[in-house]
């Protein structure tokens, strides 16, 4: 069976449910007769109006639509078929009449409810059919909806029924990213990566019609995949015909100058601002078609969404833009080639055009591209240079930074292994040695040479300098690999008198270690000055780039503040990190992502991120982040009961080699599903295992996150005892809540059991504190306290909403407790309020009767009497 054959083909109404809830209300409130929708084309107007009909034709009224066409066109023209055949309408007294009586026959006589009535492109209505619509409003038989595109203006008549205060006016633009993410994964029925989420969302700038057409153009395509349960894009997104017809209309709507400004961006993007006048940037930045950034003190120019450049490009002959490229090389020529970038992008240009270059301007403009880490164009560029023997090293130094960085590990680490051998300074060897180490270490089946090579390398050279640099290399090994206190050992004993991208690289690898250690506090406030400074100095773009650049200062606040906090400073950073996509850092970024998802308990969020990093793993060789990969996506499929997906990925997993700093922790899915078929013993033993080989590691990390998940399985008395030695040596809030939680589960204290519910929830382990909360109801129930033990049922029903379905044997406990349903939330929080049973059935729209009996229901849950009980009780909690 084909992997489309499950993909829901209906079209879900996303991103608008704010608007669904104004136009029902709208609908019910006197005096209120019209809707009006405006924005952009291509923002579901009409898909919205149509759900407007739908909910207004479930509340029992009658319903229409007319498409309007033509402004000038016959009259009555765009409503005739809503109207009687058989009459004079130059008559119009009796058209009048006989419309009136139509309508009212198709609302059905004697009843109260209007006809609805949805106008599209109602700025295109003729005058007679804009008159008879507001005579039939004015006279209380009709109510409006009508859509208008932005910019355009209805006829007289409806122009004043849209201004008028009574009127309903709702104004739609772009879906956001969240709300594309969630589109996609409703058209193709299970979770997609941030990645693919990202490309459509850049493609279609949110445009709902964009997106409905590259869906529909991608679902059968290779550009799409599905691997193991998580959907991840491939390759470039293909562009249907009518997609080309949505945009090519946009571009033609601009100058002749426009048009040849937006053929040089979509060939040569970015360009500087002083290639083109004032006046047709305005006219581009006006038209939406290209935007302006500012990079340091220079100006630069892009199209504005990818769709433009690529339909641009394929209409475009090549010549065309072969001539196009050699223009602004000769204009950068002529420029100055002030820059970095100016020397990268000349060359880039002038080889893309002709195919040769000499010798010198390729290697030239190799070093540029690689000082602003474009380093697809440091691969072309060294490619293509020759094997003379004075640029043999440089050519391939450059060739395994830049495939180290696009994702060729194996290549990567032959070249640089290369460059070692022809090095012929202490700087050279250095560079290379480093690079060589991290190559290897991230390929999975060398990190142990990785490791030695690391060590051994500081003895080959005598620049103090370079000595320190491989230094510090090696405490990264060391720290990635298992041994993070020798790590920071390492770093102590470095000297103090570092150049500054050798102290940038320290400072991460310490950080990192003091994370893993337990000392994440430290670790947050180092990390977050240094990511701070690293961004000022643009150090993504040095040789120097750790493979955890971004990822400590997420670990770093997961651990010692807040997992929520974590985990939106980590989406924060992957978005703003546009370049080298499947770079080491992006990959291990995305296993911490994973990592904190599943801390927190929200299994789709973990597989979208564990997704995201088995396909770059799988595209970059990369068999041991593989691994990890695959584990925290078994992890997150135990969790969202998907058993056959993750004995699936646990399976694969098990058959690739042990890799990096949560490869203690790999042993939590196997744990789940063991204890998911009733082995709860051996299952606590593994991860009590596991436990005791971290803190041999001293990696306080994955011994707090192996013991909260033995206390998840029930032995809450070991792990209990285990966390009072733990919170001495670790400074974290992760640390402390879950040794509360322990402690309190091992008491059976249900007051404890609240404290440790309300505590893991404040740093945003909200899973934990929905567990804690189910079994905190449980306790209060056996001590008697039907009240209590509600409360703390639907305060557990409340947070495991919040967890994307996730489920596990203490959440099902809880449910089973009889919480108070929706209503009757509703109804005592109203009265808590001090409102009146009368107040209440009008606030609700119910009858006084029901508010009684939902309030009798409440009193018998809660096991209280009376209102001034009920109020004390809910302020308890």
């Amino acid at each position: 069976m084909p992997l489309y054959a499950h993909i829901n083909t209906d079209w879900p109404l996303t991103g608008r449910h704010g608007e669904m809830d104004l136009f029902e209300r709208a609908l019910q409130t006197k005096g209120i007769d019209a809707c009006f929708i405006r924005g952009d084309r291509g923002t579901g107007k009409t898909r919205l109006a149509a759900e407007f009909l739908k909910a207004a034709q479930s509340s029992g009224r009658r319903i229409g639509k007319a498409i309007a066409h033509d402004p000038e066109g016959a009259p009555f023209g765009a409503i005739a078929h809503l109207l009687p055949p058989d009459v004079d309408a130059t008559n119009p007294i009796d058209y009048w009449k006989k419309a009136c009586e139509k309508i009212v026959s198709k609302q059905g006589r004697g009843r109260r409810a209007r006809f609805v009535l949805h106008v599209d492109e109602a700025h295109l209505l003729d005058p007679a059919s804009s008159a008879l619509i507001g005579q039939l409003i004015n006279s209380g038989m009709l109510f409006l909806i009508a859509t208008v595109r932005n910019g355009a203006s209805p006829n007289e008549a409806l122009s004043r029924l849209e201004s008028l205060d009574t009127t309903l006016k709702i104004e739609i633009s772009e879906l956001n990213t969240v709300q594309v993410r969630s589109l996609l994964e409703s058209v193709f029925g299970g979770v997609v990566t941030p990645a693919m989420s990202k490309a459509f969302f850049e493609y279609s700038a949110g445009n709902p019609y964009i997106l409905r057409e590259l869906i529909a153009g991608n679902l059968r395509s290779s550009s799409i995949v599905k691997d193991s349960g998580v959907w991840n894009i491939a390759g470039n997104l293909r562009i249907t015909s009518r997609l080309k017809e949505f945009a090519v209309e946009r571009l033609k709507n601009v100058s002749a100058g426009a048009q040849r400004a937006l053929e040089m961006l979509a060939a040569c993007e970015p360009v500087g601002a002083e290639f083109f006048s004032p006046d047709v940037v305005a006219e581009l930045e006006s038209a939406k078609l290209a935007i302006m950034e500012r990079i340091g003190r220079r100006r630069i120019i892009r199209v504005s969404r990818p769709l433009y450049s690529a339909i641009v490009l394929e209409e475009m002959p090549s010549a065309r833009r072969n001539v196009l490229l050699l223009e602004q090389a000769n204009f950068i020529q002529s420029y100055g080639r002030r820059r970095s970038a100016d020397k990268a992008v000349a060359a880039a240009n002038v080889l893309s055009a002709t195919g040769k270059i000499d010798e010198r301007s390729l290697l030239q403009g190799a070093m540029a591209a690689r000082r602003i880490g474009s380093f697809e164009v440091v691969h072309d560029l060294a490619a293509a240079s020759s094997q003379w023997r004075g640029t043999r090293f440089l050519r391939h130094f450059l060739l395994g930074e830049s495939l180290h960085e696009m994702g060729n590990l194996k290549e990567s680490a032959e070249n640089l292994k290369r460059a070692m051998s022809c090095a012929r300074n202490d700087i050279q060897f250095a560079l290379s040695a480093l690079l060589y180490t991290q190559a290897s270490a991230w390929e999975g089946t060398g990190h142990r040479k990785a490791v030695e090579v690391s060590a051994a390398a500081c003895s080959k050279v005598t620049s103090r300098q370079m000595r320190a640099l491989l230094s510090v290399n090696h405490a990264a090994m060391l720290a990635l690999f298992g041994h993070p206190r020798k790590s920071l050992s390492v770093l102590d004993d470095t000297s103090e008198d570092l150049c500054p991208h050798t102290h940038y690289y320290a400072q991460l690898t310490r950080v990192f270690g003091l994370v893993v250690t337990g000392r994440a506090q430290e670790a947050l406030r180092l990390g977050i000055s240094k990511y701070e400074a690293g961004a000022q100095r643009n150090q993504n773009a040095i040789s120097l780039n750790s493979p955890y650049t971004l990822a400590p200062v997420v670990l770093a606040l997961s651990e010692g503040v807040s997992l929520h906090d974590a985990f939106n400073l980590g989406e924060k950073f992957w978005l703003e990190s546009s370049s080298a996509r499947n770079s080491t850092s992006h990959v291990f970024l995305s296993l911490v992502m994973a990592r904190c998802a599943l801390q927190r308990g929200l299994p789709n969020d973990a597989l979208r991120w564990s997704g995201q990093a088995v396909a770059l793993c799988r595209g970059r060789s990369n068999k041991g982040a593989l691994r990890a990969a695959l584990s925290f996506m078994s992890e997150a499929c135990v969790l969202s009961r998907q058993f056959d997906l993750a004995e699936k990925a646990l399976s694969e997993a098990v058959n690739l080699p042990k890799w990096g700093p949560f490869v203690l922790e790999e042993c939590i899915p196997a744990a789940l599903l063991a204890a998911e078929s009733g082995d709860f013993r051996s299952a606590q033993n593994a991860l009590l295992r596991a436990a005791r080989r971290a803190r041999e590691s001293n990696s306080v990390m994955s011994e707090t996150r192996l013991l909260a998940e033995t206390v998840r399985l029930g032995d809450a008395e070991r792990a209990a005892q285990c966390f009072a030695e733990l919170r001495s040596v670790s400074d974290g809030n992760y640390v402390s809540a879950c040794t509360s939680y322990a402690i309190a589960r091992a008491a059976r204290d249900p007051e404890l059991m609240d404290h440790s519910s309300a505590q893991l929830d404040k740093i945003g382990a909200t899973l934990l504190a929905a567990e804690a909360s189910a079994i905190a109801s449980v306790m209060w129930r056996k001590r008697g306290r039907s009240g209590q033990s509600t409360i703390a049922g639907n305060e557990s029903v409340r947070l495991a909403k919040i967890c994307d379905g996730a489920m596990s044997r203490d959440l099902a406990t809880a449910q089973a407790s009889t919480p108070l349903t929706t209503r009757e939330m509703e109804i005592a929080s109203l009265v808590t309020q001090g409102l009146t049973s009368m107040e209440v059935a009008d606030h609700a729209k119910i009858s006084r009767r029901t508010v009684e009996n939902h309030l009798q229901n409440v009193y018998r849950k809660l096991g209280v009497t009376n209102r001034r009980s009920l109020r004390m009780v809910l302020k308890g909690r």
